[in-house]
């Protein structure tokens, strides 16, 4: 009996320091926590030309105030330290009326991606969709809509489109023999694009914010239902959920879906 107290009182002091250890973690470390995460997607539609192509893909920065500002320097800093040929920016730069315009758009300039330099808005972007449009290309990336582009690299190329919940990859015209790399911001978009693109980037989800193996993510928001956090599968196509690069303005902390951009390596596989 005294063996089986003296357990349980270990029990608890670990679950106490375990949750102690979390609390911590969530309110003085997590917002302002920003990682780098690196995925490799093989396919036997990846030609040698396009091997070893990365692409680095940032959604949902969330500036809210001038404070915000150093904090995207620390995320550009960041991303710079890991080598990209492409950059795509998926949605939702700010959480409300944009400021400090001049700034924001020199800082994203230092997205160097020599290949292409792409956005896709979010629902965020909607009510200031023309300023931010016009901030973006002062920076140097091409705003894209509803639309298939044709990226080349060396004697190849492969087909970038961007969709939203209105218009899916099947309903936009593009050559499918070629690598489709799609990007919307809803993740649960892939519920329609999986059986028609290779590889589909999003946010929105923000990963959840509390996330737990087996029991999944604790918020769900519309267009994130199904898909949330992390890398799905289906057959062949593979779908990349971010965390986001920070939480929303009015919830900033998040616990195992830590902010950060994904960088994804392209890599050829024999058929």
């Amino acid at each position: 009996m005294r063996k089986i107290k003296k357990s349980l009182r270990v029990v608890l002091i670990l679950l106490v320091t375990c949750i102690v250890l979390s609390c911590v973690y969530v309110y003085f470390i997590s917002p302002n926590q920003f990682t780098v995460k690196h995925y490799t997607y093989s396919s036997s539609k990846v030609s040698d030309d396009l091997n070893w192509l990365t692409i680095a893909y940032l959604s949902d920065i969330n500036l809210s105030d001038k404070d915000d500002l150093s904090y995207l320097d620390k995320v550009i800093k960041k991303v710079n330290q890991s080598t990209y040929d492409i950059c795509i920016i998926g949605g939702d730069l700010f959480t409300g009326k944009p400021f400090s315009v001049k700034k924001v758009a020199s800082k994203l300039s230092k997205l160097n991606a020599e290949q292409g330099r792409f956005v896709v808005m979010g629902d965020q972007d909607e009510t200031y969709s023309k300023q931010i449009e016009s901030l973006y290309q002062s920076a140097g990336f091409e705003v894209l809509s509803e639309t298939a582009r044709t990226v080349y690299i060396k004697d190849s190329h492969f087909t970038l489109i961007a969709s939203d919940t209105t218009k899916y990859v099947s309903d936009i015209k593009h050559d499918s023999n070629t690598l489709v790399v799609n990007v919307a911001h809803y993740p649960d978009t892939y519920i329609q694009n999986k059986s028609n693109c290779d590889l589909q980037l999003s946010g929105h989800s923000l990963g959840g914010r509390f996330y737990l193996p087996v029991i999944g993510a604790f918020f769900k928001p519309d267009n994130a239902k199904t898909y949330n956090h992390g890398v799905y599968k289906n057959n062949t196509s593979r779908l990349y959920v971010s965390n986001g690069v920070r939480g929303s303005e009015n919830f900033r902390y998040k616990l195992f879906s830590a902010n950060e951009a994904i960088i994804v390596k392209l890599k050829t596989k024999s058929k």
